[in-house]
This record gives structure tokens, sequence and C-alpha cells, in this order.
């Protein structure tokens, strides 16, 4: 695949970009590889798939945070249920999690 504009059309596009200010074709398509190779990374360790849900919102900027908590919307109140949780509260509630003890 090139990151080459074919058409005058694509041409316009990546013109109009690069005066915007964005990032090149060829700049997204190495910041898009190097997610997918640290996606690859993350995905070795064998993470569950809410824990990855949880730190996509907790590093999300306003836009994707918005996408992620109303494709989520339990997550999300599950996540600020326990992020409001005096420290001591969530120690004892992840303890009795881990006991099997649900309450």
């Amino acid at each position: 695949m090139t990151d080459q504009p074919k058409t005058p059309d694509q041409l316009a596009a990546v013109e109009e970009l690069a005066a915007s200010g964005a990032p090149s074709v060829s700049e997204r398509a190495f910041r898009f590889e190097f997610e997918y190779e640290e996606s690859l990374r993350i995905g070795t360790g064998d993470p569950g798939f809410y824990a990855l849900i949880m730190a996509a919102m907790a590093k999300a900027d306003s836009t994707n945070a918005v996408k992620l908590r109303s494709a989520w919307p339990d997550v999300w109140a599950e996540c600020q249920a326990l992020y409001d949780l005096p420290p001591s509260e969530f120690r004892m509630k992840v303890r009795r999690k881990l006991a099997g003890v649900v309450r």
C-alpha cells in the first residue's frame, strides 16, 4: 500500500490536511503502526477485556472518552463508583471479590 495520492481529489485532500497542521499520511501511518505494535505488546500480558476498556477510558481524550462512555455506560458507572470509594472501602471490596464474596 502506498501513501502517495493518485487522483486530483486525493492530492487536494492531502494538501488540505497539510495546510490544517494535521499529521501527514505517512506520519499517521507510522503512528497507527506503532499503536498496533503496542496493542500486540499489551495483549501478550493477557489483560481482561474490561480492564483494557477501563484503561482506555482513563487515558482517552475528551472526544474518545465520550465515545467509550456511551459504548460501555455500565463500565463507566462502575469505574466512577470505585473511583469515589475511600481507599479502605475499595481495598475491602476488592478483597471480597477475590475471596468470592459478592456484596
